[in-house]
């Protein structure tokens, strides 16, 4: 008899479609063989500085703007041609994406960079500080009501438990910005904007952010 179970509840992949695109049929096949060799969550990191491939009803400008042109992944030497549509994943694409994962045992977890490396300001660069446009401006009442909005119509999509944003390390500003913006010292790591982000916008996701 042979009795045998994974060592770890979490095996997990990265897919990084920010910075390198993949078709849909592509990141089917990664789900599949991640299947084969018993990993069982999908880290998909879909924004980051390069580009934004998620797309959106509620806010379409985010791809229409921030996506990788078509037939443009992201490669060396492979070129982005003006006026061509947009590599992004649309809605029900992403729900294809979750429902094939769950059919194959695995769960699709994703990402987007808040608040830094982000190209959220291609779309809305209103949304960003003035010495970053990477960077969304944690003074700005309007960027939580964004993301609140974001990250609920997410939500609908993703059914996964988590929503991941990334929190990646980057400095807000001299202290006294800070502090003058009730965001007090831990800001310094972008710690503070994730936290308030997860108040603001968890009670109406119904996933942990």
């Amino acid at each position: 008899i042979i009795d045998d179970e994974p060592r770890f509840a979490y095996r997990g992949l990265m897919i990084d479609s920010s910075r390198h695109f993949l078709p849909l049929h592509h990141i089917k096949h990664i789900i599949a063989t991640a299947a084969q060799v018993k990993l069982n969550v999908i880290h998909w990191h879909m924004t980051d500085t390069q580009s934004f491939s998620t797309g959106s009803a509620t806010f379409p400008e985010l791809a229409a703007k921030g996506a990788f042109p078509n037939g443009y992944s992201g490669q060396t030497g492979n070129s982005p041609a003006a006026g061509i549509a947009p590599n992004f994943f649309s809605p029900s694409q992403m729900r294809e994406v979750v429902q094939f994962a769950k059919e194959h045992g695995v769960r699709v977890m994703p990402e987007w960079d808040v608040p830094g490396h982000g190209s959220w300001g291609m779309a809305f660069p209103e949304l960003m500080t003035t010495t970053c446009p990477s960077l969304l401006n944690p003074a700005k009442p309007a960027v939580y009501k964004f993301l609140r909005d974001f990250l609920s119509e997410m939500a609908s999509i993703f059914t996964d438990q988590y929503l991941f944003l990334g929190k990646p390390h980057r400095r807000l500003g001299p202290l006294s910005f800070l502090r003058h913006n009730n965001l007090g010292q831990a800001a310094t790591r972008s710690t503070s904007v994730v936290s308030k982000t997860r108040r603001i916008s968890q009670p109406g996701c119904g996933s942990t952010v």
